[in-house]
């Protein structure tokens, strides 16, 4: 985690000098260039050349001081309105694959439409399953109570 602190420390420096812009979510909004996740990554920046091109060294620091590398079987990159020309070059330049959406990240639905029931339906399953094995153990009300404020309630806040 120590060293994931280090990789978005590296990002914001050079979001600070210039070099990386960043997505701005929202008009107004904070500038948002990455999510960390203990050892999960999610990068967000324009989809130019020269975001890729200052992308790059970021993460062969990043590699060099902490001696943990990006995976490239692992990662991958989405586009949003972006020329097939400019998307095979980011590719070539990070070495990535090209993700298509809907997709999850870490458990969570990531769509570019409006998230519907449908998605959520791993989430569902989940929580009927779970339902469904404490009906079947000899559990006073309090006990059930419990269960479903500790664990169904977290389920979907965790997701959120």
């Amino acid at each position: 985690m120590l060293a994931a602190e280090g990789l978005g420390r590296l990002i914001k420096g050079k979001i600070l000098a210039g070099r990386l812009k960043g997505l701005h979510l929202h008009e107004g909004s904070e500038v948002q260039s990455h999510q960390q996740f203990v050892d999960d990554t999610l990068l967000m920046a324009h989809s130019t050349v020269q975001e890729a091109k200052e992308l790059k060294p970021i993460l062969q620091q990043f590699a060099l001081a902490s001696g943990m590398e990006v995976n490239p079987r692992k990662s991958r990159i989405y586009f949003f309105n972006t020329p097939h020309v400019t998307q095979r070059n980011i590719t070539r330049i990070l070495g990535f694959q090209v993700g298509n959406l809907p997709t999850k990240y870490l458990g969570a639905p990531l769509s570019e439409n409006i998230i519907r029931q449908t998605s959520w339906q791993d989430l569902l399953d989940k929580m009927r399953s779970k339902l469904n094995d404490w009906t079947l153990r000899a559990l006073n009300f309090p006990s059930r109570l419990t269960l479903v404020k500790s664990i169904l309630q977290a389920m979907p806040v965790y997701l959120f």
